[in-house]
């Protein structure tokens, strides 16, 4: 099933979006994994902010960023320089999210036919193998928070030192890509294993120490980079380009806002027909004028 997810993300690139879809955001990470590849994580803004300024940037001390963190572009770039071309990297991850799934409900339910269930239903999944097509980061960041939950819940469960920091790093890349999607998904899991397995305290502390051991390193990255594009190591790249990107309800950043003006319909001789329309459908004795029948409509409006 990896397999065939595998090669079915790359058909659907192939047949859907051979040159991008519609959302703009794939052009920042591919932008991003080509500065990387050429060994920068920002550029000049003398050169490039002036006459073009690309897409989801910021501006800090004389320097363009993006508003993505770098895990993602980097996966990218590394596939770009391994197979020359960047769609293997999330065709890859869409295989990785299917044994993580397969691992992970195994781990859960201890059943193999319920696990091969549940990798059926993300191989056959109409969004997962769109995304296996796209440059976006999401299914970069479900493989790998699948496949860390699977690696973290085996791990505890046979003691696996090796298991529990490479849980850990997976989380880490994540964090270095979508840090909520981390809160989001290792809190669950956190609250289950310590939930079942409460009685071993010391069991449970080992196994968070392993885990902290694969998930330091990140942060430890993900604040040097964000010291050195942002200016602060507690200032993420979203919310320091634009201060609209916040958690919580908000109005949307480029969407115009709405507005109302009166609206006046005058006849040929400058009389208020809109009034007149209002004071005949109002009059008195003869209530609001009634819609006519669906029927009597003519064809024209009908089929409109």
């Amino acid at each position: 099933m990896a397999v065939l997810g595998f090669v079915a993300s790359l058909l659907v690139h192939r047949w859907l979006v051979p040159h991008f879809s519609g959302d703009a955001d794939e052009a920042v990470y591919v932008l991003q994994a080509k500065m990387l590849e050429s060994g920068r994580i920002t550029l000049s803004a003398r050169d490039h902010g002036l006459f073009f300024r690309p897409w989801l940037t910021g501006v800090h001390d004389g320097r363009i960023f993006t508003q993505y963190l770098p895990s993602w572009p980097a996966a990218l770039a590394l596939s770009d320089s391994v197979f020359g071309t960047m769609v293997i990297a999330p065709a890859a991850m869409v295989s990785v999210w299917i044994v993580g799934t397969y691992a992970m409900a195994k781990e859960l339910l201890g059943e193999r036919r319920t696990a091969l269930l549940a990798a059926a239903l993300v191989l056959f999944c109409p969004l997962v193998l769109l995304h296996g097509s796209l440059y976006l980061s999401y299914v970069f960041s479900a493989a790998l928070l699948t496949g860390g939950a699977a690696l973290l819940l085996h791990g505890y469960r046979v003691s696996s030192r090796l298991e529990l920091v490479l849980a850990g790093g997976a989380f880490g890349l994540v964090l270095l890509a979508r840090p909520f999607d981390v809160f989001l998904f290792g809190f669950p899991v956190a609250v289950y294993l310590g939930g079942r397995h409460w009685r071993e305290r010391s069991k449970l502390a080992r196994a968070a120490g392993s885990g902290l051991l694969g998930f330091g390193p990140f942060v430890v990255v993900l604040l040097a980079y964000d010291t050195r594009v942002t200016g602060s190591a507690l200032r993420l790249p979203i919310p320091a380009s634009d201060p609209l990107n916040t958690f919580g309800l908000r109005p949307a950043a480029h969407a115009p806002r709405p507005t109302t003006r009166p609206l006046h319909l005058r006849d040929g001789d400058g009389s208020d027909a809109g009034q007149r329309l209002r004071t005949r459908q109002l009059a008195p004795g003869r209530g609001p004028a009634r819609r006519p029948r669906a029927g009597r409509l003519p064809a024209t409006r009908a089929a409109t």
